[in-house]
C-alpha cells in the first residue's frame, strides 16, 4: 500500500496549473479569456478556486487557447476531474486564492 502511495505522482490543483501555464505562456487573464472564448471573469474564478465544478469544455477551450501539448492537456483534466469528483482532492484544491467569497466549499466534509 505505501509502495503505490509512494508511486502516485503530484497533480497540482487545478487553479494551479492553469495559473502556472498562464504565466507561462505570458498572457494577462483578459488575453486568455478572449482567446479561448470565455469572460476573464471566468479566468479569474479558476485562477482564484471560486469555480469548483469545471467543465471538461471549459478545460479544452483553455488548453487549445494556451497552446498546451496532450500530455499537460491530460494533466489539466485530471486536476479538474478530480476537483469535481472530489476524487482525491487536497485542502489546496478548495482553498480560494483569495478569501472564501462565494464559495461553499467550507460545508464539504473530506476526511482527513
Amino acid at each position: 500500500m505505501a509502495s503505490a502511495m509512494a508511486s502516485e505522482r503530484y497533480l497540482p490543483p487545478f487553479k494551479a496549473l492553469l495559473r502556472r501555464h498562464r504565466l507561462a505562456a505570458n498572457l494577462p487573464q483578459e488575453s486568455l479569456a478572449e482567446r479561448a472564448g470565455l469572460s476573464f471573469r471566468t479566468i479569474s474564478d479558476l485562477e482564484r478556486g471560486h469555480n469548483l465544478a469545471t467543465r471538461a469544455q471549459t478545460v479544452q477551450l483553455l488548453s487549445q487557447a494556451l497552446a498546451l501539448p496532450p500530455a499537460e492537456h491530460v494533466r489539466c483534466v485530471e486536476a479538474a476531474h478530480r476537483l469535481n469528483t472530489l476524487d482525491n482532492v487536497t485542502p489546496d484544491d478548495l482553498r480560494p486564492s483569495s478569501g472564501w467569497r462565494g464559495l461553499a466549499a467550507h460545508r464539504l466534509l473530506l476526511p482527513i
